[in-house]
């Protein structure tokens, strides 16, 4: 019996960006032509779950150092990281979006 062997080369192929399996047909099909134009693809949604992932890290730093962080900032980043907009944590705070900004900008 005669065995074949196949050898796999190695590509270095760049990466485009990242595109969820769960993807429509109509958005695989737009992020295929912007990848062929040099345009990077990341989906929103893995945006927005990186976003939470580095704020809840940065909360979790911030809670294990004597910092010069106020309780209030505190939970600013705490709803940050629970995707909240700025608009809902300013209303739940009783501050505007303006005065929220300031403290993001701070911290």
């Amino acid at each position: 019996m005669k065995v074949k062997t196949i050898k796999f080369v190695h590509l270095l192929i760049p990466i485009s960006g990242f595109i969820p399996k769960t993807a429509t047909r109509e958005k695989l099909i737009t992020a295929i032509r912007c990848a062929l134009n040099g345009e990077t693809i990341i989906s929103t949604s893995l945006i927005k779950t990186l976003r939470r992932q580095i704020i809840f890290e940065h909360v979790s730093e911030i809670g294990n150092q004597k910092n010069s962080i106020s309780k209030k900032e505190l939970t600013i980043l705490k709803n940050l990281a629970q995707g909240k907009s700025n608009k809902e944590i300013a209303e739940t705070l009783l501050i505007s979006q303006r005065t929220l900004e300031y403290a993001l900008t701070r911290i």
